[in-house]
C-alpha cells in the first residue's frame, strides 16, 4: 500500500501533462464563432390554453456566417432521451408543429396526441400515468353534469421538442420533422436538440365577468374549499377564495395562475466617471417594492434598444437590468408563518460575442454585472459585438434583450472621457451637455 509521498509522486506525471496541455475553457457567457448556441426558448403565453395558441421562439447565436439554420418543432406529452436524441416514447404521440424559426402549439395538438396515448401505452406494456386528481372533500368537486369537463382535469405537463441545425449537416437541405428527431445531433457545434416543458391550462375561460358582490358573496373562513389557490381575472394568484373575494376580483380559474413570462424593461449602464458624477436618473423596480438606486450606481444612463455604443479596448462598465414590479409573480405563502410571501426569483444569464463578463449569471437580489471590452484585432479595425441578457423566472418563463457595441481605438477625443451612452449627438437623457 502506497504512503502519501508515493501517492503524490505517482500523480506527478499526470499533473505535468495537464500543465503542459494548458487546458482552458471558454466561459459559458462567451459566444464562440462557428458553434451554434441556443440561449433561450420563449413561449408566449407561457402555458397552453384552451382558447389561444402558444408561440414558441428560439434565440440562437454562434452559427457560421452565412449558414442556413434548419428548425424542427414537435409536440409530445411523454418525452425521453436516448443516445442524445430527444423524442416521444412513441412516434404516434408526436405532433409535428413547424420547420420555421417560430412555432405555434394549441389545445388541438394536445388532444391529437393524447388521443393516441392509451393505445401507445398498451403497446409498450405500460400503465397510463394517473391524471392526478384531488383528495379534497366531495363538496369541493364540480357538480355532476355541470361545468367544463376539463375544469378540474390534471392534464400532464407537455413537452415541445426542438432542433436547430445547420443545413450543411443534411447536404444543404433541411430534413422533415420526423427525420430530424429520428437521430441524435452528432455534431454539437452545428446541431442542438432539446425540449421546453409547458403547462396545459385547458380550463382558462376566454373572458372574465366583472366582479359582482351580489353573486360572489363573501365566503366563510371555515369553508372546506377555502384551502386552495385560485387565479383571479387580474392574473394574480390568490391563496384562497376568501382572499380573492376580499380583493373584489372575479374568478378566472381554479389553481394558481399560469406562469407569465418575465420582462426586462430596460438596461442602465454605469460608467466610472472620474469627475462630475451624473445624477441618479430614476428608480429600479423589484417585486412589490420600489427601491432607490444604490449610491454605487450613480452615473446610470438608460441604454435604448436602437443605440450602438462605442467603447475602447479594455473599457469596463457596469450594467444593471431593470424590470417592472409585475415581472416577479406571487407564488404563495411561505411554509414558515413568520417568513414573507414567496415571489419568483429572476435569474439573469449574460452573453457576449467578445470581451468578458465578470460573471455568467446574476440574480435579482444582485443583478448587476461588469463588462470589459476586448482588444482590437491585428488589423486595428472596429470590432462589432452583440450582448444579450436572458432572464428566467424558474417556472418556464423566459425573456431577453439584445444590445450592440462597437470597439474602436481611442484617438484622444475629449468625448472618450464621457459615458459611452453620452458620446451620441444629441446626448441621451441623463448625460451632461457637451
Amino acid at each position: 500500500m502506497m504512503n502519501r509521498q508515493q501517492l503524490v509522486r505517482s500523480f506527478l506525471p499526470l499533473l505535468a501533462l495537464l500543465a503542459a496541455c494548458g487546458a482552458t475553457y471558454d466561459p459559458p457567457s462567451l459566444i464562440v464563432p462557428d458553434k451554434v448556441r441556443i440561449l433561450g426558448i420563449r413561449a408566449e403565453p407561457a402555458a397552453i390554453t384552451m382558447t389561444t395558441e402558444t408561440t414558441m421562439t428560439v434565440l440562437t447565436a454562434g452559427e457560421q456566417t452565412g449558414a442556413t439554420l434548419c428548425y424542427a418543432w414537435a409536440y409530445c406529452p411523454y418525452t425521453w432521451t436516448k443516445d442524445g436524441a430527444y423524442s416521444c416514447i412513441d412516434d404516434s404521440l408526436m405532433v409535428p408543429l413547424s420547420t420555421d424559426a417560430t412555432a405555434q402549439v394549441g389545445i388541438a395538438d394536445v388532444f391529437a396526441s393524447l388521443a393516441q396515448a392509451p393505445a401507445v401505452f398498451t403497446k409498450l406494456g405500460l400503465q397510463m400515468p394517473s391524471s392526478g386528481g384531488s383528495s379534497s372533500a366531495d363538496a369541493c368537486k364540480p357538480a355532476a353534469g355541470g361545468g367544463n369537463p376539463l375544469a378540474s382535469a390534471a392534464l400532464p405537463d407537455s413537452y415541445i421538442l426542438f432542433q436547430v441545425a445547420q443545413s450543411d449537416l443534411f447536404g444543404g437541405k433541411c430534413p422533415d420533422i420526423h427525420t430530424a428527431f429520428s437521430a441524435p445531433c452528432t455534431d454539437r457545434g452545428k446541431c442542438i436538440q432539446g425540449f421546453k416543458r409547458l403547462t396545459v391550462n385547458a380550463a382558462t375561460p376566454t373572458t372574465c365577468a366583472a366582479f359582482d358582490a351580489a353573486t360572489d358573496k363573501n365566503c366563510s373562513k371555515a369553508d372546506a374549499c377555502d384551502t386552495k389557490q385560485v387565479c383571479g381575472c387580474d392574473d394574480r394568484t390568490y391563496d384562497t377564495e376568501c382572499d380573492r373575494v376580499a380583493a373584489k376580483v372575479s374568478k378566472k380559474s381554479d389553481g394558481a395562475c399560469p406562469d407569465q413570462n418575465p420582462s426586462i424593461s430596460g438596461i442602465s449602464v454605469h460608467w466610472p466617471l472620474s469627475s462630475g458624477a451624473l445624477e441618479v436618473l430614476g428608480t429600479m423596480q423589484g417585486d412589490t417594492h420600489t427601491y432607490k438606486v444604490d449610491a454605487k450606481y450613480t452615473g446610470l444612463v438608460a441604454w435604448p434598444e436602437d443605440v450602438t455604443i462605442t467603447v475602447h479596448p479594455g473599457d469596463s462598465f457596469e450594467m444593471l437590468p431593470l424590470w417592472p414590479g409585475a415581472a416577479k409573480e406571487y407564488v404563495g405563502k411561505s411554509t414558515d408563518p413568520a417568513a414573507p410571501p414567496v415571489y419568483e426569483t429572476l435569474l439573469f444569464s449574460w452573453f457576449t460575442t467578445g470581451g468578458a463578463w465578470a460573471k455568467d449569471r446574476s440574480y435579482d437580489e444582485y443583478p448587476e454585472n461588469v463588462f470589459t471590452a476586448p482588444d482590437l484585432n491585428a488589423d486595428g479595425q472596429p470590432v462589432p459585438l452583440t450582448l444579450w441578457i436572458v432572464v428566467r423566472d424558474g417556472r418556464n418563463g423566459t425573456a431577453w434583450v439584445e444590445r450592440h457595441v462597437t470597439v474602436t481605438k481611442s484617438v484622444g477625443d475629449p468625448l472618450d472621457q464621457l459615458h459611452p451612452l453620452c458620446r451620441t449627438t444629441p446626448p441621451l437623457p441623463g448625460c451632461p451637455a457637451k
